[in-house]
Formats: C-alpha cells, structure tokens, sequence
C-alpha cells in the first residue's frame, strides 16, 4: 500500500509540475520551438502514467472481485 500510495503522491506532483510548466510558457507567449515541444512532450508522459496507474488500479480491483 505504501508503495503505491507513494507512486499517487509521485504522479500527482509529476502532472502537476508539468502542467504549470505549460501554463507558465503560454503566459510568457512561448508557445513554438524546442521549449514548447520539450514541455508538451512532459505533460503527455506525465498523463499517460497518470492513465496507466488508473488503468492498473482498476485491473487490481476487478480481478478481486
């Protein structure tokens, strides 16, 4: 439980910090370029990790049942 409860705490802050890094360049108007890619590059890893604990989450608590 620890583990993954560790692994929530650890994507949360993950999505988080890669969405304010989004936020923040479309303040500034730097939405092109190699900053911009490495950035949206961030926040799709970050969601698709989010995705895959979800989706694991929800293999676990349906092979209980």
């Amino acid at each position: 439980m620890k583990d993954y409860q560790f692994e929530v705490g650890h994507l949360l802050e993950e999505l988080e910090s890669a969405a304010d890094e989004l936020m923040l360049l479309i303040a500034e108007g730097r939405m092109s370029g190699a900053i911009w890619l490495d950035a949206t590059r961030r926040h799709f890893c970050a969601t698709e990790d989010w995705q895959g604990l979800i989706q694991r989450a929800r293999a676990a608590s349906e092979s209980r049942h």
